[in-house]
């Protein structure tokens, strides 16, 4: 909601660096949250659909902490991908690199936790 009113009524040179930041907080928040969200809806039908297995095992394994660590680290590449975009630009290795570090990203919590 908060992204939507800063982006509706005001623009990057009323609201100043403080508005900037505060734009990119809170859409990192929302994609936070929708990427939460997605992940716990996701493994609830695998656990409801799935047959007693191997990837059964693993759905019912994933806690909420290491869910919200996941949706963390997924929803920090496209903020870093819209700031890039908006001091000149994300090339393709630019991506590259972002894409690199959210594999090593997801690697670290898959092995930490």
């Amino acid at each position: 909601m908060a992204v939507l009113a800063i982006l509706g009524f005001t623009n990057p040179t009323q609201v100043g660096p403080l508005g900037i930041l505060a734009f990119f907080v809170f859409l990192y928040l929302l994609i936070t949250s929708l990427i939460y969200f997605l992940i716990i809806i996701v493994r609830y039908f695998i656990q409801r659909l799935l047959k007693p297995g191997r990837w059964l095992l693993a759905a019912q394994q994933l806690q909420n902490i290491k869910v919200y660590y996941y949706a963390s680290m997924l929803a920090l590449a496209p903020v870093i991908i819209l700031g890039m975009q908006s001091v000149g630009g994300a090339k393709l290795f630019d991506l590259l690199l972002i894409g690199l570090f959210e594999v090593l990203a997801i690697f670290y919590i898959q092995k930490r936790f």
